[in-house]
């Protein structure tokens, strides 16, 4: 088969979330189509792949997004194409303070975590800063599978100001 006859088949990917707008919330779908064509060696291009760049489309100015574990509720990466934080204290370094959420905002995370069964979730915690003062964040939590036996939180926040 020539490269130009290659097969391709569409793909439709689409994550639904709500989001709160002066007092109402809305639920918001964004979705993307795309023929997924077969590479050099026949096999499709993985699905995996375009979900990943649905995730990446639309990062806002000034949002940050992470995967975090709901077992532990620590980091388990940040998502690609999403800017890292600067001012907050996340490598586990020699030179930083260990990573945290203040003890007051415990019962927030927590909370924000079990609500994750029903639909995504929103709250404000403060987290520790790489110079050990607390960094106040807005943050949007939805529940992610990342396979048949492990799901995370995608948290996409911003830094209060």
């Amino acid at each position: 088969m020539a490269a130009t006859d290659r097969a391709s088949a569409p793909h439709f990917s689409c994550r639904i979330y709500e989001q709160p707008v002066d007092g109402t919330v809305h639920r918001v779908a964004r979705g993307i189509s795309q023929e997924v064509a077969t590479g050099s060696d026949g096999r499709p291009e993985p699905l995996v792949l375009l979900e990943h760049r649905l995730l990446e489309a639309d990062v806002p100015p000034g949002e940050y997004r992470a995967l975090i574990s709901l077992r532990n509720l620590r980091l388990i990466r940040w998502v690609h194409g999403s800017p890292i934080p600067e001012q907050i204290a996340w490598r586990g370094i020699v030179d930083e303070p260990p990573p945290e959420v203040h003890p007051d905002d415990h019962r927030t995370m927590i909370e924000m975590a079990k609500g994750l069964a029903k639909s995504s979730t929103t709250g404000r915690l403060r987290v520790r800063g790489v110079d050990g003062s607390w960094v106040p964040i807005a943050a949007r939590v939805s529940l992610v599978a990342i396979d048949q036996e492990t799901t995370a939180g995608l948290v996409k926040f911003t830094i209060d100001r």
